[in-house]
């Protein structure tokens, strides 16, 4: 760890565990990342911010999404709206069907 004038947010694993109180302490203002052989391992945060993070990360796991859809889908068909037309597929020629030479 440094000592400036400003809060350290960067801690050796030694200095975190001897000044771990502290750690959470300035945990409360920002992010405290703890270091081993100068490899970040860690990082101590804010309960607030890591219910924060934790949120966004579920919300964009692909369950999350699809759940999302289907809710957002049925609430649309109850309001009667969400109609639309697909069209008729049409005939087109395959880019597969020509064989290619070597």
């Amino acid at each position: 760890m440094t000592m400036s004038a400003r809060a350290p947010t960067r801690w050796n694993v030694a200095a975190a565990k001897a000044r771990f109180s502290e750690v959470i302490a300035r945990a409360a203002r920002r992010p405290q990342i703890i270091a081993n052989r100068n490899r970040e391992v860690a990082v101590v945060l804010d309960a607030a911010t890591f219910r924060k993070s934790e949120a966004a990360r579920t919300a964009a796991e692909p369950a999350a999404r699809l759940r999302r859809f289907l809710e957002l889908s049925a609430r649309l068909r109850v309001k009667g709206g969400g109609a639309f037309r697909v069209p008729r597929r049409s005939s087109r020629r395959s880019p597969f069907s020509k064989a290619r030479d070597l």
